[in-house]
């Protein structure tokens, strides 16, 4: 009896590994499936990093370069200022000396009126000729006057353009600001990026690629495009990511070396065109901007309008192709909308 209940009891003690086991081994496949889901996430991970290392790099290139300039400007408005303060002082000074050459004349103007006045009374051979050089003196100090209006007039003319100037500074330090700022919160954002990825090796195909057909040496297209800075967010929501392709004079003499590229993202754009036929519409966004690429294909069939309601009034009239952007990046198509996020812009 008891050899039946040991026997029974190692029965399901079997049954229980047996079933353990069963369990482990489905565990074992499902670690197995997490293991190639998590490969594949991590192929993804390199590719991006690389991307945005290249991106990092050329956004540092244009930050340092938008920081020089920042700096040139303040030395330049600090000497603006110094010359405003300077023109200022000169200009007190000369309405400080006519304000006192005026009140010279008409002390001189009393003197000779009451001299005039004693002549008549008497008869003093001394009264003409001290007559004679309180004229001379009266004569003198209208030269004076006179000179000093003039110099008056052209320090004004001087105060008014160095104002200008400082006005037109003001402005352009302002849209360095603003740009040195946008680069700045780019930068932020790559960097980010880049320490979220970290730990990760970084796309060795794309690197090498850049690195192979020395790309990191030669323009991106944003780096080629000048425009009114009232435009610029437009412009970064039609182009996008676009805007970082390297500019080569053919895609085609990459087709080779490409074939090793495995993931993304890498942008390229040829700057010679000439083989597009279609015609530019004259209130295109591409009529603003002065590029050495062709930018038809890209920007020939986007019009301009000045605001949303503009846009909305003019849809109609749109191509299927065609669509319209504001100032403000609005996208509006015949029958479509689009406000760009914080990260288009």
């Amino acid at each position: 009896m008891l050899r039946i209940k040991s026997k029974q009891r190692l029965l399901i003690e079997l049954q229980n590994v047996d079933s353990a086991i069963s369990q482990l081994e489905m565990q074992w496949l499902q670690d197995q499936k997490q293991i190639i889901v998590l490969s594949e996430n991590l192929k993804i991970y390199e590719a991006q990093l690389a991307s945005i290392q290249a991106i990092t790099k050329i956004d540092r290139q244009r930050l340092e370069q938008s920081t020089n300039a920042m700096h040139a400007w303040q030395e330049r408005w600090h000497k603006i200022t110094t010359e405003i303060n300077q023109f200022n002082q000169l200009a007190i000074a000369q309405v400080d000396k006519i304000s006192y050459l005026g009140q010279q004349i008409n002390n001189l103007e009393q003197r000779l009126d009451k001299l005039n006045a004693e002549l008549q009374r008497l008869d003093d051979k001394t009264l003409p000729q001290e007559l004679v050089q309180l004229e001379w003196q009266q004569a003198n100090c209208q030269q004076l006057l006179t000179q000093a209006r003039e110099s008056l007039a052209i320090v004004t003319v001087q105060l008014h353009e160095l104002r200008a100037n400082q006005a037109k500074g003001i402005k352009q330090r302002d849209g360095l600001t603003a740009e040195l700022q946008e680069l700045q919160v780019n930068h932020a954002a790559l960097v980010a990026l880049q320490q979220a990825a970290v730990g990760s090796e970084a796309g060795s195909s794309i690197i090498k690629f850049i690195e192979d057909n020395e790309l990191n040496k030669i323009p991106t297209l944003a780096e080629t495009i000048s425009l009114d800075p009232k435009w610029h967010l437009a412009l970064e929501t039609v182009l996008g990511p676009i805007l970082h392709a390297y500019c080569v004079e053919s895609i085609d003499q990459y087709a080779v070396s490409l074939n090793a590229v495995t993931t993304g993202p890498l942008q390229l754009f040829e700057t010679d065109d000439t083989g597009y036929t279609d015609t530019t519409i004259p209130s295109s966004l591409q009529m603003l901007v002065t590029s050495s690429c062709s930018l038809t294909t890209l920007l020939g069939h986007t019009e301009i309008a000045s605001n949303l309601t503009e846009a909305l009034e003019r849809r109609f009239g749109l191509n299927p192709q065609q669509f319209l952007v504001t100032p403000e990046g609005i996208c509006v198509g015949r029958n479509w909308l689009k406000i760009p996020s914080i990260n288009n812009c």
